[in-house]
């Protein structure tokens, strides 16, 4: 029965979106760059190849699958907080220059799109490597709960990112970046 949350259509047109997405950063590039020279159609022909080559490989497809809303949340989420600004009175010089002077800004969007990537080659090839590590007829036993010898690439991430030698490591990392920043003098978002 169809209902109005029945996604599963998505799943068969889920193919444009990366195809359309390739076509237009391609595209972007191409007519930002100029480098095929000044011709809009050579462009749209050039992006459109690049972006049916990227059917070839369906690990590519469920990557930008994976990305593609990831990176529309976090942009949907950066809008909706310059509209909060602008509500409180900032201009849209006080954007740019914030954009251009605030080094804490620059890379906490640089380590953002940097986690996505991340995450997104995790998700894609992350279960094939654990598959080749383990021989998938014998049994894999772990010697403690919680243990990182399992085939479940997600269990072994989960597992990873709650142990508590992690955890640890983490907060001691974290602890000595605001030492350094201070004891520098550094620019210390405010």
């Amino acid at each position: 029965m169809a209902t109005i949350l029945d996604v599963s259509l998505l799943n068969t047109v889920g193919i444009i979106f990366p195809i359309l997405i390739v076509w237009a950063v391609t595209w972007a590039i191409l007519r930002k760059t100029k480098w095929l020279g000044n011709a809009p159609a050579i462009d749209a022909v050039i992006a459109s190849a690049v972006s049916l080559i990227v059917l070839i490989s369906p690990k590519l497809v469920h990557f930008l699958n994976f990305i593609i809303p990831w990176f529309a949340v976090a942009i949907i989420f950066f809008i909706l907080l310059l509209l909060v600004f602008r509500i409180f009175g900032a201009e849209e010089k006080d954007f740019a220059n914030a954009v251009r002077n605030s080094s804490a800004l620059m890379w906490t969007l640089i380590a953002m799109g940097l986690l996505i990537l991340t995450a997104g080659i995790f998700s894609t090839v992350g279960q094939d490597f654990t598959n080749l590590a383990f021989d998938s007829t014998a049994p894999v036993e772990s010697t403690t709960t919680g243990g990182v010898a399992t085939s479940s690439f997600d269990t072994n991430i989960a597992n990873i990112l709650v142990n508590p030698k992690i955890l640890g490591v983490m907060i001691v990392f974290a602890i000595l970046v605001f030492a350094v920043a201070l004891l520098t003098g550094s620019d210390i978002p405010k």
